[in-house]
């Protein structure tokens, strides 16, 4: 991947990264989402 100071290109990936952000979690909620998200994984290799 290469950047650029380009505006055009400056704007895309700020437009990809504040979509990233706008989907992820609270801090607040991340460990919650993580325990079980482990117990999934246990889960499918307990199968």
């Amino acid at each position: 991947m290469t950047v650029s100071d380009k505006t055009r290109e400056v704007w895309k990936y700020g437009r990809r990264f504040d979509t990233m952000r706008d989907g992820a979690l609270v801090p607040v909620e991340t460990p919650g989402f993580l325990h079980q998200l482990a117990r999934l994984a246990r889960e499918v290799d307990d199968h």
